[in-house]
């Protein structure tokens, strides 16, 4: 893995923890209440994005079973169709798919 692709996805998953930190000890209820909270999450969500757009090409060819082209292609729907967000995509999104991609950026940084 070269060095630059390294960076990507710690960026990645400091963005990742930042988000489930945010949430923890959160329910849907209190997310979709809490404007705050939803644009800061919101924002880690485009951070992962824009750090998976950033890997090389190789990197995303040689890990096609990372969700990268998913990351990439919410980050776009938050930032482009900003006015149309469903918290309820963006909550299930931090809890089902951010831990999942958490857990192999982890090990392919180690």
């Amino acid at each position: 893995m070269i060095d630059r692709d390294r960076v990507y996805l710690r960026q990645m998953l400091e963005a990742i923890e930042q988000a489930l930190g945010y949430i923890r000890g959160k329910d849907l209820s209190d997310f979709q209440s809490d404007q705050m909270l939803q644009d800061a999450v919101v924002r880690k969500i485009e951070v992962v994005g824009e750090a998976a757009k950033r890997l090389s090409a190789f990197f995303v060819e040689q890990h096609s079973d990372l969700p990268l082209i998913e990351a990439i292609s919410i980050r776009n729907k938050l930032i482009h169709e900003y006015d149309d967000i469903d918290p309820k995509i963006v909550w299930d999104t931090v809890k089902e798919d951010l831990p999942k991609l958490a857990k192999s950026a982890r090990k392919l940084i180690d």
